[in-house]
């Protein structure tokens, strides 16, 4: 089976197992860039604001407290501030931040302003920040790496075909995990722990035509996913996933 990907156009960083914040990814010549946040557990959703065109990675620290990451009206990266659950929005410089460049799918933005690009010419399709010099990439050919000196030095951890979405355990952030499309026996998105290699769950569901739209979150004890517009959570260590 081929798997068509793309860098994130979903995303999804919870907090809990109650708390999560939503994101639609937009682009600099479309915009349509959007978010909303849930204090119980995906049942409803609260939207806020932004002016961004395009958001490439979002950092909540609360339900109310977070910043984002994106694009301005000629796709030049911004970081912004808010801590009304994205009400109101403060500027602020990027170079303190990581992310993935708005204009260049194959570049990654460090702090201190460095760059590089840890999948060579191919495309970050997700980035999985860990510290301050420190982060893993999901790669379009299903490789994973990691850095520990801000991008200066990229390394294999392993490759996984198939696989769409990169995630890391807020408590074990020595494992990572990936959503993975076309594996065997799984007929919607498999959740597995890279290494050592374990397949944790088989997620049954509905894929988007369009891809970019498969995105995790972990957490202590379990986990989100957003497929489409579809929210779901684990609570059990990953192993099963209802719809919130």
């Amino acid at each position: 089976m081929t798997v068509a990907k793309a860098p994130l156009q979903t995303m999804i960083m919870a907090l809990d197992a109650q708390r999560a914040w939503r994101v639609v990814a937009g682009s600099c010549s479309g915009g349509g860039a959007a978010l909303a946040t849930t204090a119980d557990g995906g049942k409803t959703w609260t939207k806020g604001s932004t002016t961004l065109r395009r958001i490439v990675r979002l950092r909540p620290s609360d339900n109310r407290t977070a910043f984002v990451i994106g694009a301005n009206v000629t796709c030049a990266a911004e970081l912004r501030d808010t801590i009304d659950g994205g009400g109101t929005w403060t500027s602020a410089g990027t170079a303190g931040a990581w992310f993935r460049d708005p204009k260049m799918s194959t570049v990654v933005r460090a702090p201190r302003a460095s760059a590089s690009q840890p999948c060579g010419k191919g495309a970050v399709l997700d980035l999985a920040v860990l510290a301050t010099a420190s982060a893993r990439v999901l790669c379009a050919d299903g490789l994973v790496r990691s850095t520990a000196n801000n991008g200066v030095l990229w390394t294999d951890v392993a490759r996984v075909d198939g696989a769409v979405a990169l995630a890391v355990p807020t408590v074990r952030s020595a494992e990572s995990y990936v959503a993975r499309l076309g594996a065997p026996d799984c007929a919607g998105v498999q959740i597995l722990r890279v290494q050592p290699r374990v397949a944790t769950s088989c997620v049954e569901t509905s894929i988007p035509l369009v891809p970019g739209q498969i995105a995790m979150s972990l957490i202590e004890g379990g986990g989100w996913l957003a497929v489409g517009t579809t929210t779901m959570r684990s609570t059990d260590d990953l192993v099963t996933w209802a719809v919130s």
